[in-house]
């Protein structure tokens, strides 16, 4: 039976490429495993291009998923002139199917990509550009369709199946990439530290070893302030842009603090396709304060209470090099005045003048008392308290 479907599967790849070259229609995949490629033989890809691979679980298998891994990407994209060749990768199978990502240019780091359900699709076009721009060598990816326990938590980027088997993220491991560890020195102590047997990373550091590229899900700040945090860290992945189809949240709430000022350094999002909405509060129900887009920098914003919420989002296809951002806090004392996160510092140097003061008065007092003393003089004209006003021996 395994040797039929083989030799059905390599039937109907045959099928998808004109004189063993460029691919051409549409092919339907229900195997476990296999590999797809946008051509055979070396060489570029040639224009114009309009291909379909629509991969389906065996036997429609509900608790299977599938994940693409790939093994190259290299296509032609201009963002100035929006002329791209692409691979866009459908949550289904179908080219009506919601988009998950999809791909242009040259790419040595694609992290999987994973479906929702038991099938995807993949969409490849190329075209007949003014100009006849390069090609590149195109793509070629491996596929699987199983199933694993928990599907490797996934959806926190905790892991992914293949072919049965969980591939966990830096910081986890067990068999559904559930029991988090301390793994590459959480990243040194600059991104990083191990507690209680995980990794507690740097503000801005991701990942559960603290080297991921691409942000969190969700990411808790507590300190009073942080002078830059950006959603990626282009030197982790090799690119300098985020990652397509992010989803990711920036709580902002220092302890104790009455307010926060939020600052911008960097911007650069692709305009009104990916977004930056900021909220005055913990959730996403708080009061709206913007949603931001493009290359100019946000406004300073102030928060009216003790947290802001940042939510990032990006589509499936173009990227840009994302946004840096720091913060800092402000106080409120029991008379209602407000400082920034510095106040602790000052209130702390205050306090040190006013005890030497104290230190250099009892000293004085004690000084004088002996001076006294030793000259039989029954008063001094610098007086420290009432005993002294009344001459009082020591």
């Amino acid at each position: 039976m395994k040797s039929i479907l083989l030799i059905a599967t390599l039937l109907v790849v045959a099928v998808a490429f004109v004189n063993g070259q460029a691919c051409s229609g549409t092919v339907y995949f229900n195997n476990t495993y296999g590999i797809i490629r946008d051509h055979n033989g070396g060489g570029n890809y040639t224009r114009p291009s309009n291909c379909n691979w629509f991969i389906n679980s065996p036997d429609d298998q509900p608790n299977n998923q599938i994940t693409i891994v790939f093994n190259y990407l290299d296509t032609y994209g201009n963002a100035a002139t929006q002329q791209f060749d692409f691979l866009d990768v459908k949550d289904g199978r179908g080219i009506n199917a919601p988009d998950l990502v999809w791909f242009y240019g040259f790419d040595q780091n694609i992290p999987p990509v994973l479906s929702s359900g038991n099938s995807m699709g993949l969409i490849w076009r190329t075209w007949a550009f003014s100009g006849n721009p390069p090609t590149g060598r195109g793509f070629e990816l491996q596929y699987s369709s199983s199933s694993c326990p928990s599907q490797c938590n996934w959806k926190n980027n905790q892991g992914y199946c293949f072919n049965g088997q969980c591939y966990c993220s830096g910081g986890w491991t067990g068999p559904a990439c559930d029991v988090p560890y301390c793994a590459n020195n959480c990243g040194s102590s600059s991104r990083g530290i191990c507690q209680n047997g995980r990794c507690a990373c740097v503000p801005g550091f991701y990942g559960g070893d603290c080297l991921a590229p691409t942000c969190d899900k969700q990411t808790v700040f507590t300190a009073h302030s942080v002078k830059n945090f950006s959603d990626h860290h282009a030197g982790l992945n090799g690119k300098n842009e985020y990652e397509h189809a992010a989803n990711c949240s920036w709580l902002i709430k220092p302890t104790g603090a009455s307010r926060v000022v939020l600052e911008f350094s960097a911007f650069d999002l692709e305009q009104d396709w990916d977004f930056l909405d900021i909220y005055d509060g913990e959730s996403m129900t708080a009061t709206f304060l913007g949603r931001y887009s493009g290359n100019s920098l946000p406004p300073k914003i102030t928060s009216s209470g003790p947290a802001l919420l940042l939510h990032f989002t990006t589509d499936t296809g173009v990227a840009s090099t994302g946004f840096t951002a720091g913060y800092t806090s402000l106080f409120t004392d029991s008379d209602g005045n407000s400082g920034s996160n510095t106040s602790g510092y000052l209130v702390v140097a205050f306090l040190c003048t006013l005890l030497g003061t104290a230190i250099g008065a009892v000293g004085l007092h004690f000084y004088q008392k002996w001076q006294l003393k030793k000259d039989d003089v029954r008063y001094s004209t610098v007086a420290t308290n009432e005993e002294d006003l009344l001459g009082e021996d020591i």
